[in-house]
């Protein structure tokens, strides 16, 4: 008896390693240096159009912030000076989790869209806050800095588009421009930021045998 014949399909499943640029600010204002997002990402793919994605992302977060965009926890000493300006950063696990549409796409190429919530865990935070002292209105520098682990779930909104480009027959490559509107206050001064950037991402589309 013949064997049955095996045919290889691409898997539904597909693992990517990304980096790129991340820049942040507060109501658009005082755009400050360049922070790094590297991570490893999954996505399954329901049809030929749509895919959701997830992954663990690890963001290098950089800023300055208005004083009267920084809000620091009531009745702390922090919170009793007239603060002028913050420059700061924090490194944080990113939690995404995105569902893609693909408006275009071939053999070769695929053009998309994406959406979705992102949650972060908090490792470090770094501040030094420029303000006002309330007993004799001179201007102090205040530096502070904590390791933390505090959880912030569904605390921004994202929105990306894409390209995709084959180079394999497994394998392509990804670039993602992004925009993360947020949707609660991040860290000590519960901060606001907008987050945008670009995505690159090599991934890998293992193969699935089937009998034909």
């Amino acid at each position: 008896a013949k064997k049955p014949e095996q045919k290889q399909k691409q898997s539904k499943w597909e693992f990517g390693l990304l980096t790129g640029p991340d820049f942040n600010n507060v109501k658009f204002k005082h755009n400050y240096k360049t922070g790094l997002n590297i991570g490893a990402t999954i996505g399954y793919r329901i049809s030929d159009r749509w895919q959701v994605n997830t992954g663990l992302i690890y963001t290098k977060k950089k800023y300055k912030v208005a004083g009267e965009d920084f809000t620091a926890p009531k009745h702390t000493w922090l919170s009793y000076q007239d603060i002028q300006l913050v420059t700061g950063s924090c490194n944080m696990f990113e939690i995404p989790v995105n569902v893609r549409y693909d408006f275009s796409y071939n053999e070769k190429r695929r053009v998309f869209a994406s959406t979705g919530l992102s949650s972060y865990i908090m490792d470090k935070q770094d501040y030094v806050c420029d303000y006002i002292s309330s007993s004799n209105g001179q201007l102090y520098e205040y530096p502070w800095k904590e390791d933390s682990n505090y959880n912030y779930a569904m605390s921004n909104l994202n929105f990306s588009i894409g390209y995709e480009r084959a180079i394999g027959k497994n394998f392509s490559i990804q670039a993602e421009p992004y925009f993360k509107v947020p949707l609660k206050g991040l860290g000590y001064g519960s901060i606001r930021m907008n987050s945008y950037g670009m995505y690159v991402t090599f991934k890998y589309k293992p193969s699935a045998r089937i009998k034909k």
